[in-house]
């Protein structure tokens, strides 16, 4: 999943999903795991800002102030499971970045999905 910022009202919907998904498959299939990966910006110019504070807190969550997390390229959050509840609480628990580039991370995240 895209986490940057405007992809946080997303987070909730894909977490809903995991179960809904799961109940689907299982009517298919009965060997139906998930997993759940992220990723945010291409951190190499001239792809990102590089300005050093935004790499650092690039954005805060306009409902709560919080700072957002620092950029990165992908992260595997959850390695493959049957269990939905695990998937939902870490789709709910990842935190959004800020967006400091235009094409994203997507295809380097699809390519670290594929080979992990």
């Amino acid at each position: 999943m895209d986490l940057s910022y405007s992809m946080n009202d997303d987070k909730k919907k894909l977490a809903e999903l995991g179960n809904s998904l799961s109940e689907k498959m299982k009517e298919i299939t009965e060997n139906f795991r998930l997993g759940f990966g992220s990723f945010v910006d291409k951190k190499t110019m001239p792809y990102v800002s590089t300005v050093p504070n935004k790499l650092e807190v690039p954005c805060h969550d306009e409902e709560t102030g919080t700072p957002c997390a620092a950029p990165y390229g992908f992260h595997n959050q959850l390695s493959l499971t049957e269990d939905t509840t695990q998937f939902q609480s870490k789709v709910m628990n990842a935190p959004i970045s800020g967006n400091l580039d235009t094409p994203e991370g997507g295809f380097d995240a699809i390519v670290q999905a594929i080979s992990c």
